[in-house]
């Protein structure tokens, strides 16, 4: 292996290799940031699938409105470890969640914090929505996602 010997550190010999870039612009051009892959359960899949096939009225607005086209890139009802995220983008780290009712019985209220608090320990900023909202308030909606990406 040919090199050049550096200075010895601790009885350590370092070697430099020199390498020719992988482009004429160099290596640092053809690096891009990592998106982080999150484990989830095989089982999800279907279920997911099942869900994209059959959005909410508020789910169906917020994604043909709005996050289909948006310049960052979203999923639509994500795995996420053990849970199903309504809308998820990679990027900026962040779950939007459109509740309806279910969402408001006590069971279901536990359920989401726990799958909030959840999701937060792995990075992932979470917005709740409702169904209410995004029907009747959709500038106010979008607004709120526009800020969250810029945070």
């Amino acid at each position: 292996m040919k090199g050049v010997a550096s200075e010895t550190s601790g009885g350590f010999v370092f070697f430099v290799v020199p390498r020719a870039p992988i482009s004429r612009w160099g290596v640092e051009d053809l690096v891009r940031p990592l998106r982080p892959f999150f484990r989830y359960r095989r089982d999800l899949k279907a279920r997911s699938r099942e869900l994209r096939r059959d959005p909410t009225a508020a789910e169906r607005r917020l994604w043909y409105d709005f996050l289909s086209a948006h310049s960052n890139k979203f999923t639509r009802q994500k795995p996420l470890g053990h849970y199903i995220a309504d809308f998820y983008c990679a990027a900026a780290r962040l779950v939007v969640e459109v509740d309806g009712d279910s969402h408001f019985s006590s069971g279901g209220e536990h359920y989401d914090q726990r799958r909030t608090e959840m999701l937060e320990l792995q990075g992932i900023r979470v917005i709740r929505l409702t169904n209410l909202e995004v029907m009747q308030q959709f500038e106010g909606v979008c607004a709120r996602i526009e800020e969250a990406l810029a945070d």
